[in-house]
């Protein structure tokens, strides 16, 4: 999720470019890197999901996907909530975050369908 350097000593185990490249080790080593990274990213989600408040759990179940929701609670922790704190704005009801995003949804759907109609034209008609 988060593109970081690593610190090369908490690496453990063999690592891909200690073998040749294509070897069977090399192979196993680097499924066993994505499989750690995996799992770190899967232990980040759920670090981050874990203490929600009731507004932030409301909010983020308006979107479908784990990254999708975690895309959104960083927005409404980093973005939203602080300007509405530093600005006295009022915080964005559900409903209005409901309704917003179904016309974002609505908007897409023309977007496309638009998009499809303009490929189908063929240049004999214009």
């Amino acid at each position: 999720m988060h593109n970081r350097p690593r610190n090369r000593r908490s690496q453990l185990g063999p690592r891909p470019w200690d073998f040749p490249l294509g070897s069977w080790e090399s192979r196993a080593a680097a499924r066993a890197v994505q499989l750690a990274d995996d799992l770190e990213a899967q232990e980040e989600r759920a670090a981050q999901f874990k203490n929600l408040t009731p507004y932030e759990r409301a909010f983020i179940e308006l979107f479908d996907g784990p990254e999708a929701q975690a895309g959104m609670l960083y927005m409404l922790r980093e973005c939203i909530l602080p300007h509405c704190k530093n600005f006295r704005w009022p915080l964005p009801s559900l409903d209005a975050a409901r309704h917003n995003l179904q016309v974002a949804k609505e908007f897409e759907r023309m977007e496309a369908e638009r998009a499809s109609q303009e490929d189908t034209e063929s240049p004999d008609e214009e």
